[in-house]
């Protein structure tokens, strides 16, 4: 399935740009006596894949038999940030789970890589205790986000996922501590990523959640391709989630204000989300991108509430976003 991301508009006006005013540049008169200089080509960068060199060695699984559970379809997730606060960006990287008639024999468990200081990178996910596990058995994480939530000047991590959610506080000495019972934040249905952004600028950040669709694992919904092979369903046999937004209280607590503060979509399918301010009013807005339905543009009001303006800003006609 061919997926577009919502960004093709800025980039087509930006280039559109350019192309203009590199076409100006070129019609002008050259000025008698100048000397043409011959015109240097763009470096192209180069890219070399230096994972396992680098000591990271992780493969994503996820967690499927053969059965074609929908749950296995989105994949996994990472983030870059400076976890111990050494100036150097290490690396968190979320890994699915067991589901009913897996046979793999690697335990699978997220990865916490710690960046030694441009040498390599060590797994400290032992250390960190960060692996996504809760009582024993290991959760179905899918994306992750990462900021500053309790303003200690150490960043945390919020890991999304099937079934599963994860607010990670980072204690400040190398380790983290599961609060997410204790701050006020409920397991993701299908959880498919997440941002940290203060949408009331009350220098508290708070927490937006993008849930995908409404699937269970038992529901024996089986399909397949026109030539009788059995597939993963499409989206469109899901019922969409309504995602979840969480205002930071202040106390290393949230409280869900989705209704409140006006996201209510019944649409969503979401499987991305971007925190900026479109409008200038010192508030940021919210875009989030969908699968097979319209991406939504929540405007912040500058009151705790937004306004759903994807019609306005012409943003709701891409309808295959993703992330």
């Amino acid at each position: 399935m061919q997926r577009v991301s919502f960004p093709f508009r800025r980039c087509a006006l930006a280039c559109g740009v350019l192309a203009v005013a590199l076409h100006s540049a070129g019609c002008q008169r050259p000025q008698a006596g100048a000397i043409a200089t011959p015109r240097s080509h763009p470096t192209v960068p180069q890219f070399r894949d230096v994972a396992t060199e680098l000591g990271i060695r992780f493969t994503y699984d996820h967690g499927g038999s053969g059965r074609y559970y929908y749950a296995e379809v989105l994949g996994g997730g990472g983030a870059l940030f400076d976890y111990d606060g050494d100036g150097w960006l290490d690396i968190y990287i979320t890994q699915g789970a067991p589901l009913p008639g897996y046979r793999g024999k690697t335990p699978l468990r997220n990865r916490l890589y710690r960046n030694l200081a441009g040498r390599g990178f060590q797994d400290v996910t032992d250390q960190a205790r960060v692996d996504a596990t809760r009582n024993g058995r290991k959760l179905y994480t899918i994306g992750c986000a990462v900021g500053d939530y309790d303003n200690d000047g150490d960043v945390d991590l919020f890991v999304t996922g099937f079934r599963a959610a994860i607010l990670y506080r980072n204690n400040g000495n190398g380790t983290f501590s599961d609060v997410t019972r204790a701050a006020g934040i409920r397991d993701c249905q299908f959880g498919s990523s997440a941002a940290f952004v203060d949408y009331d600028v009350d220098g508290r950040l708070d927490l937006v959640v993008c849930e995908y669709v409404r699937y269970d694992l038992g529901d024996g919904l089986q399909c397949g391709t026109s030539d009788g092979k059995r597939d993963y369903c499409q989206p469109g046999y899901f019922p969409p989630l309504r995602s979840r937004l969480y205002r930071n209280i202040g106390d290393g607590r949230f409280q869900d204000v989705t209704h409140s503060a006006g996201l209510r979509s019944e649409y969503d399918k979401a499987l991305g989300v971007v925190a900026a301010d479109f409008d200038d009013n010192g508030f940021p807005d919210l875009y989030i991108a969908c699968d097979l339905t319209p991406n939504l543009l929540y405007v912040n009001q500058g009151d705790g509430t937004f306004k759903e303006e994807a019609i306005a800003w012409a943003y709701e006609l891409v309808t295959e976003g993703y992330g």
